[in-house]
C-alpha cells in the first residue's frame, strides 16, 4: 500500500481556450438560429412587420414583435390571448415566396 501512496493524481488539462471556442460558436449558432435565418415581412393586408423563417414549403417559422401583435387587426378581433396565426399574413407569406421576396431556406421552388 505504501507503494500506492507515491502516485500523483495527474492534474486536468487547462480547457479555457476549448471552452471559449465553444461559447463562441454556441452564441453565432444562437443568433443565427434566432435572428439571422430570418428575412423581414410586411403583411399585405395590414403592413405590420414580421420575420419570417421558411424551412420548406410547408414550414414556415414567423416571430411576432408586441408592435405587429398589436397593429394586426385579425389578431385585433380575437378575444383569447393565444397568437395561433393570421389568415392575412399567411396568404401574404406564400405570395412572397411565390413571387421571391421571401427565400425557402432548402432551395425549394413553388
Amino acid at each position: 500500500m505504501a507503494e500506492l501512496a507515491a502516485w500523483a493524481k495527474a492534474r486536468p488539462p487547462d480547457r479555457t481556450a476549448e471552452r471559449e471556442r465553444l461559447h463562441e460558436r454556441t452564441r453565432r449558432d444562437r443568433a443565427d438560429y434566432l435572428v439571422g435565418r430570418f428575412q423581414p415581412h410586411d403583411c399585405a393586408n395590414c403592413a405590420q412587420r414580421v420575420l419570417v423563417h421558411k424551412t420548406s414549403l410547408r414550414h414556415t417559422s414567423i416571430q411576432w414583435s408586441a408592435e405587429a401583435v398589436s397593429g394586426c387587426p385579425e389578431l385585433a378581433e380575437r378575444t383569447e390571448h393565444t397568437v395561433a396565426g393570421c389568415v392575412a399574413l399567411t396568404a401574404s407569406i406564400e405570395q412572397a415566396v411565390s413571387s421571391g421576396e421571401i427565400d425557402v431556406a432548402n432551395g425549394s421552388s413553388p
